[in-house]
């Protein structure tokens, strides 16, 4: 018998919408990252594929 696979996490998708503007869809994206990521700014930072600085400067300017 072959070893069991290990299950791996659908993408996790979220639905914006485009009558918005940028900083208010990047704030979204972000929270949806951090909420994901149990609040680890890090690891929302990898996931979304920007550096952490760039995170800790959109929540410092009041974003999410």
């Amino acid at each position: 018998p072959s070893a069991p696979t290990p299950s791996v996490p659908a993408p996790a998708t979220l639905t914006i919408s485009l009558d918005r503007s940028l900083d208010a869809i990047v704030s979204e994206v972000i929270a949806a990252a951090l909420a994901l990521e149990g609040g680890n700014r890090t690891r929302a930072a990898e996931r979304l594929g920007v550096s952490l600085r760039t995170v800790q400067r959109h929540l410092a300017r009041g974003g999410s």
